[in-house]
């Protein structure tokens, strides 16, 4: 059973047990006409959604639906035919990592720079419909050159930490799109899965 199977059968537990957690709290949920924020990730951001809809346009009041951790998910990182993700410094980590998860995972052309070069030559790949990925702090007037290009850059506004989450859900469902097993990329002989605690 692949990981998206088990999460899938996996998800009347989890909701039996959301619905446990709500009953005990002396609060409760939220009250008609409270403003309210619906905080999830990955598929269920959209359930998020749709349960902040459904809630506002019952009167129940004004509901927003958010990602957690990763913010907003970059349209640009998963529309994109191309990616480029460029580090600085400890970024440069997090741009070699990013690379080559999502060609794994999507099949999908993706590289990693560093922020400095892609000015002095690399930037000749930026076009409209490729992104340049900055983890970390973008160096001072790349985000612009790389828009310049017609290329949609993506700069980093969250925990270093949650920066490879925006970066990696993409990739999933681009795969998945695609009829790609995100969790067995092709010819993968040696692989290190960790067994859920």
């Amino acid at each position: 059973m692949s990981h998206v199977e088990a999460e899938t059968v996996g998800r009347p537990a989890h909701w039996a047990e959301a619905a446990a957690v709500v009953a005990a709290d002396p609060g409760g949920p939220p009250s008609p006409g409270e403003r309210t924020a619906v905080v999830d990730c990955g598929t269920s951001l959209h359930v998020a959604q749709a349960q902040a809809q459904l809630r506002e346009h019952g009167g129940q009041g004004e509901t927003d639906a958010r990602t957690a951790l990763t913010g907003p998910l970059p349209e640009a990182l998963i529309d994109a035919a191309e990616v480029a993700f460029l580090g600085a410094g400890w970024s440069g980590g997090l741009a070699n990592e990013a690379a080559p998860r999502r060609r794994k995972a999507a099949l999908l052309w993706s590289e990693a720079h560093s922020a400095v070069e892609f000015r002095h030559g690399s930037i000749g790949i930026a076009a409209p419909d490729t992104a340049s990925w900055m983890p970390g702090a973008a160096l001072d007037g790349l985000a612009d050159q790389v828009r310049d290009t017609g290329a949609h850059p993506v700069e980093s506004r969250f925990d270093p930490v949650a920066e490879p989450l925006r970066v990696h859900w993409p990739s999933v469902v681009r795969a998945t799109a695609r009829d790609r097993d995100p969790d067995g990329p092709r010819h993968l002989t040696r692989s290190v899965n960790l067994a859920a605690a």
